[in-house]
């Protein structure tokens, strides 16, 4: 029985099924894509003073250059207080927070106040004319006054002072702030605070409501602070009231570009909604900092708008929190046309990708602003996980025949578990989480061994080929193994086939894992393969190979290039994800923005500059038969390339045509690249056999 053709149809028929599971997944993320950029109001108030604008210039300006709404955030006494308006100051009498400031000002909060809180407290005005709310013990804490974020520890450092949790509580919005921007044509955004425990829920939600149902009818809600509104009693009645408004709930990115800021309830909440929410990025102090990059043309804020697109087109943003340019953290004044420029190149890119900027005339009655939920059925996933069990025996079989009877029984076991635990639901999370590393890896591993297999065909071919043929033949080799590492994608994202995935609520773990496996076994598979030719040694056997291995004398050499094959291993891991703290060099970053801006996807330069053009190279070489001790040095750069398509689709969150059309177009443009690579190699060759000629010919004087 020949089991390598078995495990192949069963391949076969669950990249079918995976295929069919990532065309509803391309159909999910065909909606129509919307995104808003939006202005919070302080920031505007803020920028205002520092022009000596008034506000209703400030916000038509604003308006002029292409920002889409304002967000008022929910007054409370905290930012009213780090705003300076009313002159409101505070202080503790005992456990009591004592409000001093204008009349008007403290009546307000009085009244809004007593409405709000859950457990009724005593607040009323002392002999002076002050607020005094009464406190308990519970209500104090440290707020921040300064605070920075360091993204290679993801940590932040605060300097605190005492705070009553009181001042934290929504009191609602002012009727003069409404009207301004109102005023201004510029579309409003409601931003409820809300304290777990202390405020009334319904009345909280109810109040948020019929600001939005009066003023804004805006297509998503983002809640500050550190709790959603109503979480901790009313949630389901939120959740209610956003669906009968086609109100989506926001996430904002956190700023290593991974998951979501925490706020209690917002997770329940996006699930009770049927993951009807959208994600948003804050433009951190470092994002703002970019208006004077560090690269040619980029000196204008550009990069700022590069982020913008970044987020929006390859991690599903949806809202931009936009924020005024700054330099080394400080205000700066910058002309209006840099705003306006960059906002218009940026509506101008997103276009191409049918991501359209949100109208003025906005329906929340028959648009959506977020994507359709995605859910997949569970029995199609566990057809997928068989597919990745056949993978793994087949890859086995390739390199130890196993008897059929291993090959049977272990085939009926993984069926048959396989179908009950997912047929019955059983721990199926855990279960395509697994299956998911271990598609990325299998596959990789797959790519890797038909490109060695490959060049050991093309190695044991009595006469060499031509140039063209073996750039043919290394092209053919290129094209399969992505193909092939592509299958495996397919595989891989089924098992991510979910709205959580897509929002990013949940996330691809074991990305250093993914990597680090088949760059290892790609070098011990070329040495399999290549082992006799690499030590000369062609009648040993492979255990008499090893033990030659181990009592080699290894040289200087031979040290140096495990060096290096070690440092380029640790610079693989560590420049993946967001958290590293490794800079990127100003040619690569101009490189990267230049190839974003021409292209519809930027492949990624792993695969662009070494893992795939390294493929055809190798070929060239083994063709030779020179340099065997090389052989695995280029099966372990072949791998990076092979290793980077799976990690490319564990980027879940990235639109499923972007991840594509990027790999089939680094394969296009490595082709160039490999062009480059060889007419510089004989340009080298031709100078060096000309320094050879004029040493010898020096030399040869030098006799006479």
């Amino acid at each position: 029985m020949n089991w390598k053709k078995i495990f192949i149809a069963m391949i076969i028929i669950a990249f079918i099924v995976s295929a069919y599971l990532g065309y509803q997944r391309l159909a999910i993320e065909k909606y129509d894509r919307i995104y808003e950029v939006t202005m919070p109001y302080e920031e505007v108030v803020k920028m205002a003073a520092f022009t000596g604008q008034s506000l209703d210039d400030a916000l038509l300006k604003w308006r002029d250059i292409g920002v889409n709404s304002i967000t008022l955030s929910e007054m409370t006494i905290h930012n009213l207080k780090d705003s300076g308006r009313f002159n409101l100051r505070s202080y503790f009498a005992g456990n009591d927070l004592v409000l001093e400031g204008d009349r008007v000002a403290l009546e307000l909060i009085a009244e809004r106040l007593s409405n709000r809180l859950a457990d009724k407290r005593q607040i009323s005005f002392n002999e002076a004319g002050a607020l005094v709310i009464e406190g308990n013990v519970n209500d104090f804490f440290k707020t921040s006054t300064r605070s920075k974020y360091d993204l290679a520890t993801e940590q932040t450092r605060i300097l605190g002072r005492a705070a009553s949790i009181i001042e934290f509580i929504g009191l609602g919005f002012l009727d003069e702030d409404i009207e301004l921007v109102k005023r201004s044509g510029l579309a409003l955004r409601f931003r409820p605070a809300y304290v777990y425990g202390l405020q009334d829920a319904k009345y909280s939600i109810d109040q948020m409501l019929d600001y939005i149902d009066r003023y804004s009818k805006q297509p998503y809600i983002c809640f500050s602070g550190n709790d959603v509104l109503g979480t901790d009693s009313e949630l389901d009645y939120l959740a209610s009231q956003l669906k009968a408004r086609n109100i989506a709930a926001v996430m904002i990115e956190t700023p290593v570009q991974r998951e979501f800021v925490t706020q209690t309830g917002l997770q329940a909440l996006v699930e009770a909604i049927d993951y009807q929410a959208v994600r948003a990025l804050s433009t951190f102090d470092f994002i703002r900092d970019r208006y004077d990059y560090q690269i040619p043309f980029h000196h204008r804020g550009e990069e700022v708008a590069n982020t913008y697109f970044r987020a929006i087109t390859e991690r599903n943003i949806s809202v931009v929190f936009f924020k005024t340019y700054t330099r080394s953290g400080q205000l700066i004044d910058v002309p209006s046309e840099h705003y306006k420029m960059n906002l218009a190149v940026l509506k101008q890119r997103l276009a191409r990708h049918g991501i359209a900027n949100i109208s003025a005339d906005w329906d929340t009655k028959t648009d959506n602003f977020y994507m359709p939920s995605y859910h997949v059925d569970h029995r199609l996933v566990g057809i997928v996980a068989l597919g990745v069990v056949a993978a793994l025996f087949l890859l086995i079989n390739l390199f130890y025949q196993l008897p059929n009877s291993i090959n049977l029984s272990f085939s009926v076991v993984a069926t048959v578990v396989l179908a009950a635990l997912y047929l019955l639901n059983i721990k199926v999370a855990q279960l395509n989480l697994m299956f998911g590393l271990l598609a990325t890896m299998v596959f990789a591993l797959l790519s890797v061994y038909y490109i060695i297999w490959q060049a050991r065909r093309l190695y044991d071919l009595e006469q060499p080929l031509t140039f063209g043929k073996v750039f043919l033949r290394g092209a053919t080799v290129l094209l399969t193994a992505i193909l092939l590492s592509l299958v495996g994608a397919a595989f891989e994202i089924s098992f991510y086939a979910d709205s959580k995935f897509l929002l990013e609520m949940a996330i691809f773990r074991g990305v250093k894992v993914s990597q680090l496996v088949p760059l290892l076994a790609a070098f011990i598979i070329a040495v399999y393969y290549f082992g006799k030719e690499i030590l000369g040694k062609a009648d040993l056997t492979r255990s008499q190979q090893l033990k030659y291995v181990l009592d080699l004398n290894v040289k200087i050499w031979q040290v140096l290039v495990a060096f290096v094959l070690l440092l380029l291993v640790a610079l693989l891991l560590l420049r993946s994800g967001h958290e590293n703290s490794i800079g990127t060099p100003s040619i690569e970053l101009f490189f990267r923005n230049t190839l974003e801006y021409f292209l519809y996807a930027r492949p990624r330069n792993k695969a662009l500059i070494l893992g795939f053009p390294i493929v055809i190279i190798f070929m060239h070489v083994v063709n030779s038969k020179k340099y065997a001790w090389s052989y695995p040095v280029f099966a372990f750069l072949a791998a990076i390339g092979q290793v980077d398509i799976l990690n490319t689709f564990s980027h879940l969150r990235t639109p499923l045509d972007l991840s594509i059309i990027r790999v089939f177009l680094a394969f296009l443009l490595s082709l160039v690249v490999y062009a480059f690579y060889t007419v510089g190699f004989m340009i080298f060759v031709r100078l060096l056999n000309r320094f050879k000629q004029k040493l010898i010919i020096g030399n040869a004087g030098n006799k006479n």
